[in-house]
């Protein structure tokens, strides 16, 4: 998943979903260019997430 680095909500996100870091490179946005981060999650390591947060109680 790419994400822009200046994005930080996004990469809030990313770590709280247990996403890792994979890559950085120069990347081109409409805003112009900035770095981007590569992160990633596979589908068993994202199952497991859900499976877990159905457990926790809601407050």
């Amino acid at each position: 998943m790419p994400k822009a680095v200046v994005n930080h909500a996004s990469r809030k996100v990313s770590l709280h979903e247990g996403m890792r870091l994979v890559a950085r490179h120069d990347g081109d946005y409409v805003s112009g260019p900035m770095q981007t981060e590569i992160w990633e999650l596979t589908y068993s390591e994202w199952l497991d997430s859900c499976k877990q947060a159905k457990r926790q109680p809601v407050s």
